[in-house]
């Protein structure tokens, strides 16, 4: 399985989780979501592996229910 960490805006790992399902061909989009997550931060970042961070803020995170989608491959 493929960890991806979620970060604050100082780096601070905050949560740890593995890479979801995915759907999708070409474009595959794997669904994932943390479980507690300290309130606090203005941002958050997450990495799937080595593929650089995606950051998000607060609001937007807790709009989504705190999930992250995460899209690779291009249409």
């Amino acid at each position: 399985m493929t960890q991806v960490m979620l970060t604050d805006e100082s780096g601070k790992v905050l949560a740890v989780t593995q890479l979801g399902a995915s759907s999708g061909f070409p474009v595959v989009v794997y669904t994932y979501s943390f479980g507690s997550v300290p309130d606090g931060p203005t941002f958050y970042s997450d990495e799937v592996s080595h593929r650089g961070k995606i950051t998000e803020s607060a609001a937007e995170l807790a709009a989504a229910g705190w999930t992250f989608d995460t899209v690779l491959g291009t249409p």
